[in-house]
């Protein structure tokens, strides 16, 4: 069975600023900055996955998220999400062991290796 992951990006309305964590796992993402996200729980749906990740990694709750893609591999799925909303970007914080942060999209921290594509993604930047 294929494992289910949630990725979510999270904005200002002014699309200048995204939401990230600074990773600590796994050992290939360690040092490097990502969306918020995680594995989807059995019986979950991915959007209340990516709302349940978003509250447990950034204390972010009251945003509406939007899937905007779905990449599907032999082994995983990953469900994107895209959100749009200066007040919760500002008020995240840092909930669990991962630093949460913002950045400038221009202007972005090391990031793992697929997070500028996937911005590009949710900002309609780029297509798959």
């Amino acid at each position: 069975m294929k494992t289910k992951y949630v990725l979510g990006f999270l904005f200002d309305d002014d699309k200048e600023r995204v939401l990230l964590i600074l990773k600590d796992h796994p050992d290939w993402q360690k040092g490097r900055f990502n969306g918020i996200g995680g594995i989807i729980e059995k019986g979950e749906e991915p959007g209340d996955a990516m709302h349940r990740e978003a509250i447990e990694e950034a204390s972010v709750d009251d945003v509406e998220w939007h899937e905007y893609q779905i990449i599907r591999t032999d082994d995983y799925e990953l469900y994107c999400f895209k959100a749009f909303d200066t007040a919760s970007l500002e008020a995240a914080e840092t909930t669990a062991r991962e630093v949460v942060t913002w950045a400038w999209i221009d202007n972005l921290p090391r990031c793992v290796s697929y997070t500028r594509d996937y911005l590009d993604a949710a900002l309609g930047r780029k297509e798959w």
